[in-house]
């Protein structure tokens, strides 16, 4: 389930970064935007390769490939907060300049010496692949990392997008609306992948939440013109998404099972809903 959580969130990161960026590549706003999501698709391609490979050394290369994510996208999404609320206080800039620097310190540790300093060891889990063991060495800086990034930082771009949302009105109260939506169910994913490191051993379910935001900003992006964009939504756009879709499914069972049969099951229920799906996405459209 976490390997085809991490294929959903490098298809979709990658869907939402084209159509952001192809859409306004010209405004700093989308260029940020499209920044993270194609950010997220280092933790979609390691989250895939690291859930697959039975090697601890394979797996500590795919965690640093991951981390290239994991480090950078609280900094860049602080980013777009900055920009998207022309935020223009001294100790705001201040705050997303030492943020950006912190991120490249870390970075410098996480390619360092194997990782030693910074990710420390790994330990098999749930009987699939390696996770990061932050028990084991408890190394100081990961725990800042951690804390300063996915706890300080985050909290404070909440807070500004929900003062934001409470003083806005009209379309811009719309937009930060779903904005916030995705943004919470996006940030939640990561936040409870993290428990495994402390042995708090919940299966990652909520890797598929990364997953799912995209698709709540498009949704905005179509009906709210979220970062002043426009999509024009065809039919062959939506049978081409439909299909290509449904048909990943069933070979991905396939080919992880072994079971062509399991498969063939699977691509005939898809074949039969699959018409009943498009005509009803077709309409609402």
């Amino acid at each position: 389930m976490f390997t085809i959580s991490s294929i959903l969130i490098f298809l979709g990161s990658a869907a939402l970064g084209i159509i952001v960026f192809s859409k306004g590549y010209h405004k700093k706003l989308n260029r940020i935007w499209a920044a993270f999501c194609f950010i997220t698709l280092f933790w979609g391609m390691g989250g895939y390769k690291f859930s697959t490979t039975p090697s601890k050394e394979s797996a500590l290369f795919w965690w640093q490939i991951a981390y290239l994510c994991v480090i950078f996208s609280p900094v860049i999404y602080f980013h777009f907060v900055y920009v998207f609320l022309k935020l223009n206080k001294n100790y705001q800039r201040f705050i997303l300049i030492f943020a950006y620097l912190l991120s490249f310190i870390f970075l410098f540790f996480l390619w360092y010496d194997k990782s030693r300093y910074f990710l420390g060891d790994l330990r098999w889990v749930f009987g699939e692949f390696y996770c990061i063991d932050w028990l084991k060495h408890k190394n100081i800086l990961w725990l800042i990392f951690y804390i300063s990034f996915y706890w300080i930082l985050l909290l404070y771009a909440f807070t500004l997008l929900i003062k934001a949302y409470r003083k806005s009105s009209g379309l811009k109260r719309l937009q930060l609306k779903y904005f916030i939506l995705g943004s919470l169910i996006g940030w939640l994913g990561p936040e409870l992948v993290y428990l495994p490191a402390f042995h708090i051993d919940i299966y990652p379910y909520s890797n598929f939440l990364i997953a799912i935001y995209p698709a709540i900003f498009v949704y905005a992006i179509v009906k709210y013109r979220l970062m002043d964009i426009h999509v024009t939504i065809t039919r062959v756009g939506i049978f081409s998404f439909l299909y290509i879709l449904l048909l990943f499914i069933p070979f991905y069972v396939g080919y992880q099972t072994k079971s062509w049969v399991l498969s063939t099951i699977f691509a005939f229920i898809f074949a039969s809903i699959g018409p009943s799906i498009f005509y009803r996405l077709q309409k609402k459209a």
